[in-house]
């Protein structure tokens, strides 16, 4: 079966979903726009070999929600964003899907603890045709709220992206396939509000599968890959190289209420992806500043 059967067929069940139950929803949507900044968009090793950039972002959500019991709530998402850089206009891309939650809750009152299982499937669509592909994902999430200031909760994620097509070899008996990547990400969050509009939380994860970094030619990294490809989004013909890898993030957060349906977050992530131990690792320092409106 052919992706796009497989999307018309999930657009179809989606329809008579939303069709059946638009009497007994309640419907809504989100929109948000912000802006990020990283100084190592490209994960390279070398501080030389970084490429720093800025990205404008742009969302929107139209969301449908069920309450089937008390306890147990579905949302299921349709999902339009963008991604505008500033210098690297190959990694500009739009993305549209969907996204469905299940979240039950174990108990009564704000205190009791809860769990969700999420699942999405979005086709992005970049400037640099070679990174066109699908993106997967699926997570558990568990969470309970201490008192009336803290909350806590742990997850499990798995991602996938898969390019549409992939470039002629550049080294031959290697894939060139260096965009299709998927792993396992742990993490655990707590939150702490500061008072009735402000929130401060702080992350952190560790994702375990393979990641995509671009840099010049290098016959260290082109041992321990497992696909290479051309990649002249970034200035000076580099490679894509796809390795096994782990990478660990740590955020803080500081998010403040506006009114009752809009929030501003500023956020700040440290993130380090080390692969095998003859490797370096690369690190990024990445800043967001993203405004919220959801009715």
């Amino acid at each position: 079966m052919t992706r796009c059967s497989v999307c018309i067929r999930m657009a179809l069940v989606g329809a008579l979903l939303f069709c059946a139950t638009a009497q007994s929803a309640d419907w809504g949507y989100d929109a948000n726009a912000g802006l990020e900044y990283s100084d190592n968009e490209s994960n390279a090793i070398e501080a030389a070999d970084r490429k720093s950039d800025g990205t404008a972002t742009l969302g929107l959500s139209g969301l449908l929600h069920l309450q089937p019991s008390e306890n147990t709530s579905l949302g299921l998402n349709l999902v339009a964003e963008s991604a505008s850089h500033f210098r690297f206009s190959g990694l500009d891309n739009l993305g549209i899907g969907t996204r469905a939650q299940l979240r039950q809750k174990f108990g009564l009152g704000p205190d009791a603890p809860w769990a969700a299982f999420a699942l999405s499937a979005l086709h992005r669509d970049y400037h640099y045709d070679y990174r066109d592909g699908w993106q997967y994902g699926a997570g558990l999430t568990a969470g309970k709220a201490f008192g009336d200031l803290w909350d806590l909760n742990v997850s499990v994620k798995y991602d996938r992206y898969e390019a549409d097509r992939h470039q002629a070899a550049v080294l031959p008996g290697v894939s060139s396939a260096a965009y299709d990547v998927a792993g396992w990400t742990f993490g655990v969050q707590a939150a702490f509000l500061l008072t009735e509009i402000d929130t401060f939380s702080f992350s952190g994860s560790r994702r375990h599968g393979t990641a995509t970094a671009v840099t010049p030619p290098d016959p260290e990294i082109l041992e321990y890959s497992s696909a290479v490809a051309r990649d002249p989004v970034f200035s000076g013909n580099p490679i894509a190289y796809r390795i096994a890898a782990d990478t660990d993030t740590l955020s803080v957060n500081w998010s403040r209420a506006v009114g009752r349906h809009a929030s501003v977050t500023l956020g700040y992530a440290y993130r380090r992806t080390q692969g095998d131990e003859a490797l370096d690792a690369y690190t990024a320092n990445m800043i967001n500043l993203r405004v919220l409106y959801s009715r």
